[in-house]
């Protein structure tokens, strides 16, 4: 007589997930929560992006001038000046510079506290990924934005703290939320070769800039024009980021 095989509970097989590619995370065309969230993200970051550069356009109209690189200067040097020049309550060559400052500021608070603060918090959610990853991306993305707070404040005359300082907690805590995106991005089937290039840029030029200017701030290293200009380039490099990303945003998960 045959011996008959025990009985065994079927096993659980967790459902595979497949991810299409150039997708944001686990969003696909059903989740319409999510893809919801996405446009609207994009056409707000897009609007973000215009009020900046107009609100950062008029300061420098109004800015009186003077660079680091002499006071005698007139007006706003584009590729000579920081973009914290134009946030102080006087100007470099010693005129007051009022409407210059509250309009720059106004331009920074909009692009980091209503531009970025969104991305960091938003984009972890639409593109999935391991939980620890969304997490640190959102830290180092809130880190980054408070040192640009007090880096706004310290510019405007608000309070004393060290602009050295607020710039490397800013600027670092932004350059390692940015290197997140680089380097787990690609694993989540997130973005495109676009997005991921001027991340790199960004992340690369971005921390060549923040070593050159703490080395003058700490070890008293010679002030060159490549700061003022290589500030400038990563600026343009993250609103070219933002713009790809909300153009990203808007379009539907499967044609990503």
């Amino acid at each position: 007589m045959p011996r008959q095989k025990a009985y065994q509970a079927p096993r659980k097989v967790k459902p595979n997930v497949v991810r299409e590619k150039g997708n944001v995370g686990f969003m696909k065309e059903k989740d319409k929560h999510l893809v919801g969230i996405s446009a609207s993200l994009g056409r707000w970051l897009q609007g973000v992006i215009v009020g900046f550069v107009i609100l950062k356009g008029l300061s420098t109209q109004w800015y009186p001038g003077g660079t680091v690189f002499s006071a005698r200067d007139v007006g706003y040097d584009f590729w000579r000046n920081y973009l914290c020049d134009v946030m102080a309550p006087v100007a470099l060559n010693g005129q007051i510079n009022t409407h210059a400052s509250i309009l720059s500021g106004a331009g920074v608070g909009v692009l980091y506290l209503l531009g970025l603060l969104p991305v960091w918090w938003f984009l972890p959610m639409l593109w999935g990924g391991r939980r620890s990853v969304r997490l640190a991306l959102r830290l180092f993305g809130g880190f980054s934005l408070l040192g640009m707070v007090l880096m706004l404040g310290e510019g405007m005359g608000y309070h004393p703290f060290s602009h050295a300082v607020v710039s490397a907690i800013a600027a670092g805590a932004g350059f390692t939320a940015m290197a997140l995106l680089v380097l787990w991005l690609p694993w989540s089937g997130y973005g495109t070769w676009r997005l991921r290039a001027l991340e790199w840029w960004i992340v690369g030029l971005g921390i060549l800039n923040l070593v050159t200017y703490l080395r003058t701030q700490w070890f008293q290293a010679p002030v060159t024009a490549f700061l003022p200009a290589s500030q400038k380039l990563v600026l343009i490099a993250l609103l070219v980021w933002l713009w790809v990303l909300a153009v990203h945003l808007q379009r539907p998960p499967s044609s990503r």
